[in-house]
């Protein structure tokens, strides 16, 4: 359970040492730009650093495949390159299939309710009372 924003959270006394530390060295980072390998290598032994730039990473491929998918579903003229319309669908339901004709044919009728396991058959209502 998560905290609210304005609550006060007891945090164990190495990881706020921890959490110290990370902040010096984002600060220094920031202070030193020039010399930035020796701190980017400091920073990556931060667990916390890592996990942020491991969901940057995870972040940044959705992104770019999103973008893709995006760009590619543009390109495709939808209305007119066979997909089927509201209409065409709603025609095909009202039309049964051979296969829906092939049920009925051996089984009958279905118009929903429970199947016995064994037979495929419709149970009658009230057969178990």
């Amino acid at each position: 359970m998560m905290s609210k924003i304005d609550e006060r959270v007891a945090v164990p006394r190495w990881l706020y040492d921890r959490l110290l530390v990370d902040a010096a060295r984002w600060r220094e980072f920031g202070q030193e730009l020039y010399c930035e390998v020796p701190v980017l290598g400091l920073l990556a032994e931060s667990p916390y650093v890592r996990d942020l730039i491991l969901g940057w990473v995870e972040w940044n491929r959705r992104c770019q495949a999103a973008d893709a998918s995006h760009a590619i579903s543009g390109a495709v003229k939808w209305t007119g390159a066979g997909a089927l319309t509201y209409a065409e669908l709603r025609r095909r339901r009202a039309q049964l299939g051979a296969l829906a004709e092939d049920a009925r044919r051996r089984r009958g009728a279905y118009f929903g309710g429970p199947v016995d396991w064994d037979t495929g058959m419709p149970i009658a209502p009230g057969c178990g009372s």
